[in-house]
């Protein structure tokens, strides 16, 4: 209900540092505490210690998010990874025409092609491959067999018509004819304007003949005339004159360009049209850019010598235009180790080692052993294979290690190893796995219990653990698993009428002008701080006290006032009495100090004035320096004195302004440099815009695999080979027989022992020494039966469940099934409320208590918002980003930036407050601006009928009208480019 306040008596009192944590139960759930948002608090997220890169991906079989390493693609069909982050490069498949490197992908150029063939005497023969590309351009001249005869009709001559059509030439083989019309003498011209209409002559064949003006007579105010123009002239253009009184003149939006009007403020804007003059415009169209003839591949390259951009081959690193089939292997003379070279133009340059230092034959080499020692002869290298022998050396003794992993017993060097799992199953070692297989645990739910159904152990929903919960929509009371009461009878509603408070439903009234703030004495009173504005009564000191900064401040009383007076008297009397000199006046009323002032046996008479303040001498001045008031040397700051006032309203619309400069050209400079001209002439060099050198790329693919060198003149390599234990070089065969010294590492030993299990008895083979674990066994054997006897489980009654009494286990009655009445809560102490009494909580459990507080309830303020986008002419073009409490939003009008937010059914009263965020594109930051009064549209309908309207009887559809332009969300952009908004709404579910 409203105006309740919920008193959490466990939440923490301090809130310092706790700015954007949250309420949490501690983990002995015995408070509140305040606590960091962490995306793994969540209960379906399960995200403790995520890798980096890691992304939340949901698992449906555990039914949660879990981090995982994100792989959304797979290399294959055209697609491989260029590295870390998960970077898909596009590969062009070898032979499909298409090359791909740093500069994207493209058709891979064919080679001596690229050209323009035919004229006026040849035409191209054309050789295309079956991928559409043109192979070959071969040119083959034009030949016409030479016209015998020529039998059809033609004109002999062109003859014109007197005084109207003259023809020069016309005679003679393949000539050609001029024809003119004859001028009939009118002046060119335009003829007609506001105060002449023209009157025409117009001969038999249509031609204008004569033309004079005729001045207009007849109504109309100001003798029939009215400002105008006559003519509309543009330089180099046709002049465009009135065809008649009050003729239309029609302005055409040219490519590239806008033109909107606005009737209420007669104007007529151009503009440039970013997307038009885009497309009407080419790279070629550049002053400084020269692209003719140039083909597939090619770049923009620089030429000093003619200050332009000219279409060219890219060349030195990361170049593009070398193809596969350019690629060559040039072989050098030998020299020193060899090496390999490219010259970035498609040319590799393989120079092999130089081997002609050599011998001049292949000398045979022998092996030879001495202990663990092979030397081969010629430069007497050796292998030394202690080391490599040491593993297999016989030196070991008998000894052996005898280890447990789980329940399995091993013994090193050996394979026999000894399980215990099916001994102690069936013996001794009965653990907590044991114990929950056979209280069937694995079919347990959260907060269910153990119970018997009468065979077996069962578990089933607690029935004694109930919840309250209460449904302000339909002023429902319901615990779980048991009833529910209709609360909305017990609904009252407070009023007001002068002092007297009446609660709806009973006659009883409150009247507050009586109403008690009693305490027994001043150490009763509640916080100061608190209470802060409170007031109390001490029975004790008989005084009323108000609570201000944090003490209990004492409001005078009779008495302390009539102390003061008679205080405040005396000591007035004795100063007045120093004052007029100890002369007998009495100056207990204002006469008597008129008498005072006029008797010249009194002191007071000599300092009289006359009552004007002017006369009086040495006056303090009072002076106000910024915000530091000063009167008589003592100063004041009022700097936070005061408020500042409302504000003023909206001034009128200025005039419009001035036409502004659009741009006429743009030029590029030899430099680089950006020029812009403007059509007021004037110009802006916008400095360089030249790129950067584009990044080096990708390496090329391996090339072929070189031929093999010729056979070097020096000594041969000679290979190793091994049978059995004899090693052999090639050459002339020698060889080394290992057999004498591996002798002693020859593993022949039969020291290997096994352990087996017989029953409960582990022996070791070839010994004597067995282990008989059946006493071990028996003294641990904790199995079902035990269990259920340390649960006193007897076969108790079905359906008993399993409880504690204090001292031992119990097997008892379920007793749940839910509470039928409040009061069979055991929370609840409720046996005999009266009428309009309400649940309170009292400190130990929920008892009537009187209703305080009336009004319907109310959910928690929430949060909406929606993006709001406009386009580059400022247009609104788009909504998205709407929270779940907004239903739509439609665009009524784009131009004039009128929209409808319609909220959700849940949503039955208008927002509380709005507030609109602009995007600043040139500064990348937002403007916050609140709804102000100036807004041409914010409007919700009334509903209901005039008069009585229905918008806030909390069943209302809301949806709410806004004027939503630039203007009104403070939403800026940059020429040609787009901006949005947000607008954020405080709603009430």
């Amino acid at each position: 209900m409203a105006n309740t306040f919920i008193e959490l008596n466990d939440t923490p009192s301090n809130f310092t540092g706790s700015s954007a944590k949250y309420l949490q139960v501690d983990g002995s759930e015995g408070n509140v505490i305040f606590n960091n948002i962490e995306l793994n608090n969540l209960h379906n997220v399960n995200a403790s210690a995520p890798g980096g890169g890691q992304v939340l991906q949901y698992n449906s079989a555990a039914s949660e998010w879990r981090a995982q390493t994100y792989a959304p693609y797979s290399a294959g069909n055209g697609t491989n990874f260029g590295g870390s982050g998960y970077v898909v490069n596009v590969v062009a498949g070898s032979g499909g025409g298409l090359t791909s490197n740093a500069n994207g992908v493209y058709m891979t150029p064919i080679a001596n092609i690229s050209g323009s063939y035919g004229n006026a005497t040849h035409i191209p023969a054309i050789t295309v491959n079956d991928k559409g590309q043109v192979t070959a351009v071969t040119t083959t001249e034009i030949t016409l067999a030479q016209a015998s005869s020529l039998t059809a009709d033609y004109v002999g001559n062109v003859i014109g018509t007197a005084g109207q059509i003259t023809v020069t030439g016309g005679t003679g083989n393949n000539s050609n004819a001029t024809l003119n019309l004859v001028a009939t003498g009118v002046t060119a011209g335009i003829y007609g304007n506001t105060t002449h209409a023209p009157r025409i002559t117009v001969d038999t064949y249509g031609r204008i003949s004569s033309v004079d003006s005729v001045a207009v007579s007849g109504g109309g105010g100001a003798n029939g005339t009215s400002l105008g123009f006559a003519n509309i002239n543009v330089s180099g253009q046709t002049t465009i004159g009135a065809d008649k009184v009050e003729d239309d003149l029609t302005l055409a939006a040219g490519t590239g360009t806008a033109i909107t009007t606005d009737a209420n403020a007669d104007t007529i804007t151009f503009a440039i049209n970013p997307t038009t003059a885009a497309q009407a415009m080419s790279i070629s169209n550049f002053s400084d850019v020269d692209a003719s003839g140039i083909t597939n591949g090619q770049v923009l390259v620089w030429n000093s010598s003619s200050n332009k951009f000219e279409a060219g081959d890219q060349t030195g690193s990361g170049g593009g235009n070398v193809s596969l089939t350019s690629f060559s292997v040039t072989t050098a003379t030998p020299s020193g180790n060899g090496s390999l070279a490219y010259d970035n133009a498609g040319v590799f340059t393989f120079t092999p080692a130089d081997t002609s230092s050599g011998g001049g034959g292949a000398a045979d080499q022998t092996l030879s052993i001495s202990g663990n020692i092979i030397t081969i002869s010629g430069n007497n290298d050796t292998v030394d294979l202690t080391t490599m022998l040491a593993p297999y050396s016989k030196t070991d003794t008998d000894a052996q290690d005898l280890t447990i992993s789980g329940n399995i017993i091993s013994l090193t060097g050996q394979s026999g190893n000894v399980d215990l799992t099916s001994l102690l199953s069936s013996g001794g070692s009965y653990n907590d796995a044991a114990v929950n297989t056979h209280l069937n645990t694995s079919g347990a739910s959260a907060s269910q219990v153990l119970s018997w159904n009468g065979s077996d152990y069962a578990w089933v929903a607690d029935g004694d653990s109930q919840t309250l919960s209460w449904n302000a929509g339909t002023t429902t009371l319901s615990v779980s698993n048991g009833n529910n009461v209709d609360l909305s009878a017990l609904e009252q509603t407070l009023s007001l009428s002068a002092n007297i408070i009446t609660i709806s439903g009973s006659s009883s009234t409150v009247d507050v002008s009586k109403t008690r703030f009693y305490y027994a004495n001043q150490s009763d009173f509640p916080n100061a701080t608190t209470y802060h504005g409170a007031i109390g009564h001490s029975h004790a000191d008989g005084a009323m006290y108000f609570a201000h900064g944090g003490a209990w401040v004492k409001i005078p009383t009779t008495s302390d006032i009539t102390t003061s007076n008679t205080n405040m008297k005396a000591y007035v009397d004795a100063e007045v009495n120093t004052l007029i000199g100890g002369a007998n006046v009495n100056l207990d009323s204002l006469a008597e100090v008129a008498n005072a002032l006029a008797n010249s046996n009194t002191e007071l008479s000599t300092v009289a004035f006359t009552g004007v303040y002017s006369d009086i001498t040495s006056r303090p001045t009072l002076t106000l320096n910024s915000s530091n008031l000063t009167l008589d040397g003592t100063t004041v700051d009022l700097s936070g004195v005061g408020a500042t006032g409302p504000q003023g309203p909206q001034g009128n619309v200025g005039n419009t302004g001035a036409t502004g400069n659009g741009i006429t050209g743009a030029t590029i400079s030899g430099a680089g440099n950006l020029s812009l001209t403007y059509s007021n002439t004037s110009t802006q060099d916008l400095g360089n815009i030249q790129g950067g050198v584009g990044p080096q790329g990708i390496q090329g693919i391996q090339g072929p695999a070189g031929n093999d060198g010729a056979d070097g003149s020096g000594d041969a390599d000679q290979t190793l080979s091994v049978s059995g234990n004899v090693i052999t070089i090639s050459g002339n065969n020698d060889t080394v027989d290992l057999t004498t010294m591996l002798a002693p590492y020859s593993k022949t030993d039969t020291d290997a022992q096994d352990l087996t299990l017989a029953g409960n008895v582990i022996s070791l083979t070839g010994q004597s020494g067995n282990v008989d674990l059946t006493s071990l066994l028996v003294s641990g054997n904790y199995n079902d039966a035990a269990v259920d006897t340390h649960l006193n489980q007897s076969n108790p009654t079905s359906g008993y469940v399993l409880s504690w009494n204090g001292s031992d286990y119990a097997w008892v009655a379920q007793s749940g099934g839910g509470a039928s009445a409040l009061n069979d809560l055991t929370d609840v102490s409720a046996s005999s409320p009266s009428s309009g009494q309400v649940l309170k909580w009292n400190g130990s459990a929920w008892a009537p208590a009187a209703d305080l507080n009336s009004g319907g309830g109310g959910g928690g303020a929430t949060v909406q918002r929606f993006k709001l986008s406009y386009n580059s002419s400022g247009q609104l073009a788009s909504t998205s980003d709407k929270t779940s409490l907004i239903d739509s939003i439609s665009i009524d009008s784009a131009s004039g930036g009128d929209v409808t937010v319609n909220f959700d059914s849940s949503i039955n009263y208008p927002p509380a407050s709005i507030m609109m965020y602009g995007y600043d594109y040139t500064n990348n930051k937002y403007l916050v601006v609140p709804l102000e009064t100036t807004m041409g549209l914010r409007e919700l309908a009334g509903g209901g009928s005039s008069g009585s309207p229905t918008l806030f009887n909390g069943s209302s559809s809301i949806a709410l009208k806004l004027r939503l332009r630039e203007a009104e969300t403070g939403a800026s952009r940059s020429f040609g480019t787009t901006t949005h908004a947000w607008i954020e709404f405080v709603v009430y579910e």
